[in-house]
């Protein structure tokens, strides 16, 4: 779980395990802590070579078949969670007689650690306090109460994130009759009629041995917020049953009675959550976290100058709770307010304009466009139009309508930033496309270290604008990233931006960037995710042999998952390394999967390429077609609907994409040369022929395209596609006397095509030896059709194992 100062309630216990055990493939590296739940060790995975926490637990636990049981699904069930402000669960097993649960480890201190240096200032610790229910809404909404929140439970680590421990780990039900264990502070019986929890935190409710709802955990919520302001709890009490007596007894004391003034609204909000009654307090960790936030944005001015008012809050709707949260913090922000939700469905983000008067701030304008269109992607009911097509519009004058109506969109964002040095402002406009009605305005303005927070208050304005009803997984997931130092985004976008690119002369500039970044910020998760898509694509493309650019991909991947297993685009990147380097087409799909999930996106793999390459021609389609939905401009998804289409041998309906496809990008060589074959395998050879001549003049092969030209005019579309592979081939042939990589994969094909069918073998077993990526569609692509009867094509085959 941590890897400072780790303490259990101040207990003592004899660890079990040695430096040099094993659990698995877990080896134990040192003791970190232990106490009535278990006890922690630091221990390194050998299977990815990184440094986890591995949790026992207690030997009356580990003897009870039911217990057992109720761990693993509650461990399964926290694993689910993926909240930045819970603790991370990586695994669960069984080694000989010991359960286990591996959990990330971190570093840091409690927030116990923390407030034992003195109390907190205010504005922190409802910074603090919103990041604790954020990840306790996420929790409930599961199902999981923790019952037993209280500082030594709070973790905040070295880059000033925050983590909720033991959430749901120790947790019992009433009728399954485990041994109890008690200590001095800590009760964690389970009895009828007994207490679970640590007193001093614990609700009424709790102590008179009643079941915990969430409303329990908002008490304990309450006790420690308090804790945070004043340096103590509320109900100390000199010994363990005095404590329990003013929990059940005394009205809590007013926060504004500590040494330092805080704020009426806080004061009402922690009294709110101490109210003995649970009916009285806020009914939901939603309505809790809608308060505090609140009160960062609403007038805090007015300092408690006497004990706060307590408040009747009777069960309602959730809406009604809202609503009721506001008048507690006594605030309700009407600032460019629309009557009623606007009822949009889904949005276009215009790339925002750069205002800072040099060009060369392209890239950070840009970098906030994307962030701001990942951000609202994340919203499921909500469709958000991808980058590469709203990138199409990047300086147009066409008028929002048409553009709303090329998109198929309800509403459309557009907006300017404007960075002055470490000043960075946005101005966002969400505007109808349907008359184009003016929803809403705003510009915010902040220093460069807080843009991740920029980024999430400008998202989240839009989101609330349109309507849109957050789940606790999609509030989460807009949170702010932990901030990192400005020269290190900087570079970070700069890399980005030219990676964009995807030619070979910005690719080499994106790697450049990802990596001054790393140098600036070794912790940051972004630009390692960004190296790897560098070396992948590096890879896929063929600037450099797959057997070198996958393994310098992987790594920095993996370093991306370390530092942040919750970022999506680690995933993804992992996933293409296991489809075009592993040729392990489960593995990929389980990582596309993930980064789906993280994303708040549902279904299988990426626009149906793996089903493509397993021949799963339909569902290829299916997802094909639902990329284009949200990228309908862009040339990427046209091309690959249209050759799933060719591979299910539905030559019109590729054509039909293809024409497409030319229509919105007419320079596309390589566009052109698909539709091509898709008119020559319908036996259109006419068409074929004017789609690869245009093709040719398209791939600035000025001295290759007027002769070729000419002989497909003279020959016909047979003898000018031999002609062209055969100049093909050649070229390659120099390349490779240069020193320069050729794919043996392409040449293969080539080969093929030419109807040289051992040439063709020869060289796919050279392919096998380079890994090229593309033999994960060995089996489904018909280019191969024409030597699949061969007992040497059978063998190559064999040779493509996953791993």
């Amino acid at each position: 779980m941590v890897a400072q100062r780790v303490r259990y309630d101040g207990c003592r216990h004899t660890v079990r395990l040695t430096t040099g055990t094993r659990l698995g493939p877990y080896e134990i590296l040192a003791p970190l802590g232990a106490g009535g739940m278990g006890e922690v060790y630091r221990a390194r995975d050998t299977r990815l070579d990184r440094e986890v926490a591995v949790k026992i637990l207690p030997e009356s636990m580990a003897a009870d078949p039911r217990a057992l049981g109720r761990f693993e699904r509650e461990v399964k069930t926290v694993a689910a969670l993926s909240h930045p402000n819970i603790l991370a669960i990586h695994d669960i097993g069984l080694e000989g007689e010991t359960p286990f649960a591996v959990m990330e480890l971190l570093e840091g201190e409690t927030l116990s650690d923390q407030i034992e240096r003195g109390p907190l200032p205010w504005k922190h610790a409802t910074q603090v306090a919103i990041a604790i229910a954020d990840g306790l809404a996420a929790a409930h909404s599961k199902g999981i109460v923790h019952r037993d929140l209280k500082p030594s439970n709070i973790f905040v680590t070295s880059d000033g994130r925050l983590k909720i421990l033991d959430f749901g780990l120790a947790r019992t039900s009433q009728n399954e009759g485990m041994a109890p264990t008690t200590r001095a502070e800590t009760i964690t019986t389970t009895e009828p009629g007994t207490v679970l929890g640590t007193v001093g935190y614990m609700s009424p409710e709790q102590i008179r041995g009643l079941a915990a709802e969430p409303s329990s955990d908002i008490f304990s919520f309450g006790c420690v917020l308090y804790e945070m302001v004043i340096g103590k709890r509320p109900f100390g009490g000199g010994t363990v049953p005095e404590a329990m007596a003013a929990i059940l007894r005394d009205p809590a004391p007013s926060a504004s009675e500590g040494p330092r003034p805080v704020p009426a609204e806080l004061d009402r909000v922690i009294a709110h959550c101490l109210e003995k009654d649970p009916d009285r307090r806020f009914q939901t960790a939603q309505d809790l976290l809608f308060a505090l936030r609140s009160l960062q944005t609403g007038p805090t001015a007015a300092v408690a100058a006497a004990p706060a008012a307590r408040f009747a809050f009777p069960r309602l709707l959730a809406a009604g709770a809202a609503v009721v949260a506001l008048a507690i913090v006594g605030i309700f922000l009407a600032r460019g307010r629309v009557a009623g939700p606007p009822n949009l469905r889904s949005v276009a983000v215009l790339p925002l304009a750069n205002l800072s008067g040099d060009p060369e701030q392209e890239y950070f304008a840009d970098g906030m466009t994307d962030e701001l269109i990942t951000d609202l992607s994340k919203i499921q009911s909500l469709r958000v139009i991808s980058r590469t097509s709203m990138m199409r519009f990047k300086g147009t004058k066409e008028g929002l309508p048409a553009i709303a109506k090329a998109l198929g969109v309800d509403a459309v964002v557009e907006g300017s930033v404007r960075r002055a040095g470490n000043q960075v402002r946005v101005a966002a406009k969400l505007i109808r496309a349907e008359g184009e009605q003016n929803l809403w305005s705003e510009s915010y303005e902040r220093d460069m270290k807080d843009v991740f927070a920029l980024q999430s208050e400008v998202a989240g304005a839009i989101v609330k604008q349109i309507g849109t009803k957050l789940t606790s997984d999609e509030a989460a997931r807009l949170a702010p990233r932990p901030p990192v130092p400005p020269d290190a985004y900087e570079a970070y976008l700069k890399g980005n931006f030219y990676s964009q690119k995807l030619d070979a002369e910005s690719l080499e500039k994106s790697k450049g960037y990802f990596e001054k970044a790393i140098r600036i910020a070794p912790d940051f998760a972004l630009p390692y995710e960004g190296l790897a898509f560098y070396h992948v694509s590096s890879g896929v493309e063929g600037a450099v042999a797959p057997k070198l650019a996958f393994p310098k991909a992987e790594a920095a991947a993996m370093k991306a998952f370390e530092l942040d297993p919750n970022l999506p685009e680690a995933h993804s990147q992992l996933g293409w390394i296991y489809c075009y380097f592993y040729w392990n087409r489960d593995a990929a799909e389980k990582e596309f999967r993930r980064a789906k999930e993280l994303r708040g996106e549902s279904g299988p793999g990426p626009n149906g390429l793996l089903a493509r390459y397993r021949g799963d021609f339909e569902t290829a389609i299916r997802g094909s077609k639902s990329q284009l939905a949200n990228d309908p401009l862009a040339l990427g998804p046209h091309l690959k609907l249209g050759t799933a289409y060719t591979w299910a041998h539905r030559y019109d309906e590729a054509i039909e994409v293809y024409r497409k496809a030319v229509e919105f990008h007419p320079d596309s060589s390589e566009a052109h040369e698909l539709l091509a074959d898709a008119y020559a395998s319908r036996g259109s050879h006419r068409e074929a022929i004017d789609e690869q001549k245009k093709a040719l003049e398209r791939a600035n092969l000025d001295d290759w395209a007027e002769e070729l030209g000419r002989d497909f005019e003279a020959l016909g579309w047979a003898k000018g596609q031999e002609r062209l592979n055969r100049k093909r081939l050649d070229e390659m042939s120099a390349l490779a006397k240069e020193g320069r990589y050729v794919s043996p994969l392409s040449i293969a094909a080539l080969h093929v095509l030419l109807g040289e069918k051992d040439e063709a073998l020869r060289w796919l077993g050279k392919a096998v030896e380079d890994r090229s990526p593309f033999l994960i569609a060995l089996t489904a692509d018909p280019q191969w059709d024409s030597i699949r009867s061969d007992p040497r094509f059978a063998e190559v085959v064999n040779r493509v194992r996953p791993s």
